[in-house]
């Protein structure tokens, strides 16, 4: 089971389960579609964390936070206890298809209030 502040956790779900983000793949916001990550660097930003929002100067859909558009930036890993892509301690003994919260958003499809599921449970 992975560390992570308890205080991040809940407004991490309640953010996953509110239905105010639309989700997306790839990168952790593109075109305004965010994966289970990106909505974690926007429950960052409402949480007053220095992140720095930009763009990616190779694609302009794509939204970068603190540099990063597709894993956690480092300022964000060390706050919430998650790392880069939300390694999930032992996936294989859970059952879960995916190592990661990215693989699990990405590869595997599950929705955000599926993911917040497996939150609750290994984080």
């Amino acid at each position: 089971m992975t560390k992570m502040n308890p205080e991040v956790k809940a407004l991490w779900l309640e953010a996953l389960r509110s239905g105010e983000y639309e989700q997306g793949v790839g990168h952790l916001n593109q075109d305004g579609k965010l994966c289970c990550l990106g909505v974690l660097c926007e429950v960052a930003i409402r949480a007053a964390l220095d992140v720095t929002k930009g763009h990616s100067e190779f694609d302009p859909t794509v939204v970068t936070y603190s540099g990063s558009s597709d894993r956690l930036p480092w300022s964000l890993q060390k706050w919430s206890g998650v790392d880069g892509v939300g390694n999930i301690g032992d996936a294989y003994r859970a059952g879960l298809p995916e190592g990661s919260l990215a693989g699990l958003n990405d590869e595997a499809k599950y929705t955000f209030d599926e993911i917040a599921e497996v939150i609750e449970e290994h984080f």
